[in-house]
């Protein structure tokens, strides 16, 4: 009986200890223009991002109140330093869209990296 109770007291503290580092993966992003993530096209405005970092590759979900509006691949790509504010780097195709490309999160030591490695705008080289 003792045992059962301290097992079921573990259980809930490891997710109570998920559910705050889920937490620790989300972020606001606003688009003021329409642009593409992951194949998707997206008015703009405010979103939610959430991600796990267990990994340096890594599930984006792209969300829009508690609807889920696009999950598509991404990069966790070092910075040198904790980024100190939000950045969003987005590139023109070829075709005249724009596409999402990066993702630098306030309070994070690494950008979430959207789409080809190759032909980024790399906010990493620009943090000083």
């Amino acid at each position: 009986m003792k045992a059962s109770k301290i097992s079921a007291l573990l259980a809930m503290a490891m997710l109570f200890a998920t559910t705050a580092f889920a937490a620790a993966n989300k972020a606001s992003l606003e688009l003021t223009r329409d642009a593409v993530v992951g194949g998707k096209a997206l008015s703009a405005g405010k979103y939610t991002v959430t991600w796990d970092d267990q990994d340096k590759n890594v599930d984006l979900s792209v969300s829009k109140g508690k609807q889920l509006l696009v999950k598509t691949p991404a990069r966790l790509v070092d910075l040198p330093k904790v980024a100190v504010s939000g950045a969003t780097v987005v590139k023109d195709n070829p075709d005249g869209s724009r596409a999402l490309s990066q993702i630098q999160v306030s309070g994070k030591k690494y950008v979430l990296e959207i789409g080809d490695a190759n032909s980024q705008t790399d906010v990493a080289s620009r943090v000083k």
